[in-house]
């Protein structure tokens, strides 16, 4: 399945080469399936190009920039463009926090975590993180 849609949105692309929701599909699609994070990085880059407020590409890009280009100061200058579009973003939050979080940035770590939780307060993933940070910095 991940080959013949990957043909599909390539062939999308032939057709309507500015879909930035296509071009960011693409990029999941080559990260998460292909393990091909170059690939996915230029797809996001040209989702971004077509249009530069999707807070969501910028995230993905962030993502992709910390977790497999290991690119920590390029995925923190996503998350924030990301927010600066949609300050409301609670994973962008979320991811923000985890990065700031592996830069033993504590007090920015946990108050990303805290904004997060502050948008949705249902979030796991920003009570794990900000759990994790707590314990980790000020119960012991």
């Amino acid at each position: 399945m991940t080959n013949s849609t990957i043909q599909s949105y390539n062939k999308e692309l032939e057709i309507n080469p500015k879909d930035a929701k296509v071009w960011n599909n693409l990029g999941v699609l080559l990260k998460d399936h292909k393990k091909d994070y170059d690939g996915a990085e230029h797809a996001y880059k040209k989702a971004l190009e077509i249009d530069p407020k999707s807070a969501y590409t910028w995230t993905n890009l962030g993502n992709l920039l910390m977790n497999h280009k290991k690119d920590i100061a390029g995925a923190e200058d996503a998350y924030k463009k990301a927010l600066e579009i949609d300050p409301k973003f609670a994973g962008a939050w979320n991811n923000l926090g985890s990065l700031l979080d592996d830069k033993k940035d504590i007090a920015g770590s946990i108050d990303a975590y805290k904004k997060a939780l502050e948008i949705d307060p249902k979030f796991a993933n920003a009570w794990s993180g900000l759990g994790t940070m707590m314990d980790e910095n000020y119960l012991r």
